[in-house]
C-alpha cells in the first residue's frame, strides 16, 4: 500500500496581505457589489485584464472561477472603428465643426426668354441704360447683331438675361459722358446728311435728263435702257445702261436710308426742307429706274427677235441703228440679268 502524500493545507489568504488590506476587503467588495452586474460583465468581455482585483473577486463569486478564467484567456476585443468625424467630435468639438463639409451652394440660374423684348424688360437697370444709350448713339441696326448673337444661350438659342446684363452694363455711360457723345454724334450726323443730299441730288440730275438737255427720248437713263432692251444693242455706250442703273439705284436706296436714320440730329430749318424735297425726288427716280431694270431682265421674253436665250444680242456688231452709234460688241451683254437693289 503506497504511503499517503502529505498535503499541506494552504491559507487562501495571501501571506503578503497586510491586516489593513484584509480589513479593507469587505469594504471594497461592498463597493464592487454596488456596480451593476451587466456593466461589470460588459467591461470584462471588452478587456478582462483591465479589471481591478476587487472586481475579479466579485465576478468569481457571481460567475465562478472557470468562467472568470475563460474571460482572462480571451484576447481584448478590438475597439470599433469610428468615423473620422465622430472621433473629431470626441476629441475637439471645434475641430469637428471644421471637418464638417459645408453644404453645396445653390446656384440660381438667370431666366431665358424666347423674345428680345421679354429679355430687355427683365434686364437690370444699368444694362437697360447701356442698351438705350447704344441705340441712341449707333442706331438699332448696330445693336441687332450683338443682341441676337452674344446675348443668346448657345444650347437653347434663347435670350440669356445674364449675358445681356453683362454685355450692356459694360456699355453704360455716365450721364455727362453720354451727353458729350451725343453732341458729337449729332454734329457728325448733320455732316453726313448734308453729304448724302448732295450725292443723291447729283445722281438724280445724271439720270432724269437734267444734265443732258435736248437728249433723244425723254433724256432719262431708264429710257435708254428700255431702248436697248427693244433694239438689241447698247445706246451710245459700249457697256449699255443696265449696270449704271443698278449702281445708281443701290446708292440712292442706301443714301435715303441713311438720311432718314440721321435726320433727327438736323435742327436747321433750311436743311430739313431740303431733306423733304430730296427724299421725294430720289424716291421717284429710284422707282422709275427700277422699272427700267425690270424691263431689261425680261428682254428675252419681251423681244425674242433680237435676243438669244443666253441673253446675248442676235445682232451683228457694230449694230444696225444709227442712233446707237455703232457701240455693239460680240457677246454683249456679259450678264443675262442684273440684280435689282
Amino acid at each position: 500500500m503506497a504511503p499517503k502524500e502529505h498535503v499541506q493545507k494552504t491559507d487562501k489568504t495571501p501571506a503578503h496581505r497586510s491586516p489593513a488590506a484584509q480589513a479593507a476587503l469587505p469594504t471594497l467588495s461592498a463597493q464592487v457589489s454596488l456596480l451593476p452586474e451587466s456593466a461589470l460583465l460588459q467591461r470584462a468581455r471588452a478587456n478582462p485584464r483591465a479589471l481591478r482585483a476587487d472586481e475579479f473577486l466579485s465576478l468569481q463569486r457571481s460567475l465562478g472561477n472557470q468562467a472568470v478564467s475563460a474571460l482572462l484567456a480571451r484576447p481584448p476585443a478590438a475597439p470599433a472603428a469610428l468615423p473620422a468625424g465622430r472621433i473629431l467630435r470626441q476629441l475637439n468639438p471645434l475641430a469637428a465643426d471644421l471637418h464638417r463639409a459645408p453644404p453645396a451652394p445653390v446656384i440660381q440660374r438667370e431666366p431665358l426668354f424666347d423674345g428680345w423684348e421679354e429679355c430687355l424688360n427683365a434686364m437690370d437697370p444699368t444694362a437697360k441704360k447701356g442698351y438705350s444709350q447704344f441705340i441712341t448713339l449707333n442706331g438699332e441696326s448696330k445693336a441687332v447683331p450683338i443682341r441676337d448673337n452674344a446675348c443668346r444661350d448657345k444650347k437653347s438659342g434663347k435670350y440669356d438675361k445674364a449675358k445681356a446684363d453683362s454685355i450692356w452694363t459694360k456699355k453704360a455711360m455716365s450721364d455727362e459722358d453720354f451727353d458729350e457723345a451725343l453732341k458729337e454724334k449729332q454734329a457728325a450726323d448733320v455732316e453726313s446728311v448734308e453729304a448724302r443730299l448732295e450725292q443723291i441730288s447729283h445722281l438724280c440730275d445724271e439720270t432724269d435728263g437734267t444734265n443732258r438737255p435736248g437728249s433723244v427720248g425723254d433724256g432719262t437713263s431708264e429710257w435708254a435702257l428700255k431702248w436697248e432692251a427693244e433694239h438689241g444693242e447698247p445706246f451710245r455706250s459700249p457697256a449699255g445702261h443696265a449696270y449704271k442703273l443698278r449702281d445708281y439705284c443701290k446708292v440712292i436706296k442706301e443714301g435715303l436710308a441713311e438720311i432718314q436714320s440721321k435726320q433727327s440730329s438736323v435742327k436747321n430749318t433750311d436743311t430739313l426742307d431740303k431733306i423733304k424735297k430730296v427724299i421725294t425726288r430720289a424716291t421717284d427716280r429710284y422707282q422709275k429706274m427700277r422699272g427700267g431694270l425690270e424691263t431689261w431682265n425680261n428682254r428675252i421674253t419681251l423681244y425674242p427677235s433680237v435676243w438669244n436665250t443666253d441673253g446675248t444680242s442676235k445682232l451683228t456688231p457694230p449694230g444696225v441703228d444709227p442712233l446707237a452709234r455703232g457701240q455693239l460688241k460680240a457677246g454683249w451683254p456679259k450678264d443675262k440679268t442684273v440684280v435689282i437693289p
